[in-house]
């Protein structure tokens, strides 16, 4: 049915734009969270290789002894106030327990005990003069040397990176400090969380999804209801209507005969005359919009019957002193749909075009092809439509001119009824016009064939 296909697109639009929405918040912060860790390591990475070329290249542990050594006679061991300062002690236990809890939620590098770093001395050709630390775990598949010169000949220090090692080189008055450090532990725990955070990306974006389908099928669900009782109420009012009207067009025709020529029983006759064509579009709108289905269609050439619809227009534009064209290409295009339909939509184009020009003026109804469409043209000179109801013109109900409308008999479901007709067929509906020039109506259909 046509309004489970409407409300299935709204579910669908609402669904996508709020996982949409999701979907660039959480790209934003996965993104963020693993520049931030990346970051990070690198920037702990540094500071560390920064340690130990202001050690000297001798690490952390052995800086400390040294110093310890040297000034064992000199220097009193500071005095430790947890052990009689309660509260002391307190504040500090306290203040590692946050900076611990600030390191877990700020993703902030955690430094490892144990460091495989490596400090050695270069000349200026980047060979191997004294290897002052080595390394703890020495690196597979290349030498030191090897590997100090390729990272000493590259120059580039601006990430201090190079393959899976992290670098710092110091200049010093006769050769270079150069500290290897080796970051494969950290960048496997870049790349595992990498790889958690994207499946956490699409779980999340499929999660989303669904919660979005379920969220807008329950806040959309007033909305389809009231429709639905819309358009049932719009069906069974016009089937109600159908038999009155019926009454009365036939006591009327019985009262013409007991009093003719009565102005009274005319004016009755015209508007119940209106009123049963009023029914009859509200019914089909009703029809079009519960039971629009692609059955019972059959190819058929447009240009055909689009001359057959015009062809019966030719006296009345005569008869109002109008010019009336028909512009039909020799060679057919063929259309697959319901023919009876797209007749009834040029009709109506045809009649609204008769009704909105003055004696005098031209009417053209023309079909061409243009690449994958048919599209079939009813163009007439005159007043135009205004700017401001193009956008409004195709609205049931909706009347550009409404005293002028009461007088040619129209109620504003013309246009409706042709538009219904037109995307029923997978096509669309077009309007052009110039206020106080002209104006032209296309329907373009998809045709078959070349």
């Amino acid at each position: 049915m046509a309004s489970d296909s409407i409300f299935k697109n709204l579910y669908m639009k609402l669904s996508v734009s709020m996982t949409a929405v999701l979907t660039i918040f959480l790209a934003a912060l996965i993104i963020s969270l693993n520049v931030f860790l990346d970051t990070s390591n690198l920037r702990s990475s540094n500071k560390f290789m920064d340690m130990i070329v202001a050690t000297g290249g001798l690490g952390p542990g052995r800086a400390a002894a040294d110093n310890s050594d040297g000034g064992r006679q000199g220097t009193k061991r500071p005095r430790d106030n947890s052990k009689h300062d309660g509260k002391s002690g307190t504040d500090t236990s306290r203040k590692s327990r946050r900076l611990r809890l600030a390191d877990i939620i700020f993703l902030h590098s955690v430094v490892p005990g144990f460091r495989n770093f490596c400090a050695l001395t270069v000349d200026a050709e980047g060979s191997v003069i004294k290897v002052i630390h080595p390394f703890s775990l020495p690196p597979e598949g290349t030498s030191l040397e090897t590997l100090a010169k390729e990272i000493f000949e590259r120059k580039d220090y601006r990430r201090n990176v190079y393959h899976k090692y992290g670098f710092k080189v110091s200049e010093k008055d006769s050769y270079y400090l150069m500290v290897l450090l080796d970051r494969r532990a950290e960048l496997l725990q870049e790349r595992r969380f990498a790889r958690v955070s994207l499946a956490v990306f699409f779980l999340g974006i499929l999660i989303a999804y669904m919660l979005s389908w379920f969220f807008s099928r329950w806040a959309a669900l007033p909305a389809e209801e009231a429709y639905k009782r819309q358009r049932q109420f719009i069906a069974d009012a016009g089937h109600e209507l159908k038999t009155p009207i019926a009454v009365i067009g036939a006591n009327i025709d019985v009262l013409e005969h007991e009093i003719p020529d009565n102005k009274w029983l005319g004016y009755i006759k015209i508007e119940n005359s209106r009123m049963e064509n009023l029914v009859k579009d509200l019914l089909y709108l009703a029809r079009n919009d519960s039971e629009r289905t692609e059955t019972g269609r059959l190819p058929f050439d447009a240009c055909r019957a689009t001359a057959y619809a015009a062809l019966p227009f030719e006296g009345a534009a005569f008869e109002q002193k109008k010019n009336f064209r028909i512009s039909i290409p020799e060679q057919s295009i063929t259309v697959t749909g319901d023919e009876e339909k797209i007749k009834q939509a040029v009709i109506i184009l045809i009649d609204n075009a008769l009704k909105n020009s003055d004696a005098g003026e031209s009417i053209e109804v023309r079909v061409t092809r243009e690449g994958r469409f048919c599209c079939i043209t009813v163009y007439n000179t005159g007043r135009g439509i205004p700017e401001k109801d193009r956008e409004k013109i195709f609205d049931r109900f909706y009347r550009a001119d409404s005293s002028r409308a009461r007088a040619t008999g129209g109620y504003g479901l013309g246009l409706a009824i042709a538009k219904s007709i037109a995307v029923s067929h997978r096509g669309k509906i077009s309007v052009e016009s110039e206020e106080g020039k002209f104006a032209s109506f296309t329907i373009s259909l998809p045709a078959d064939g070349k």
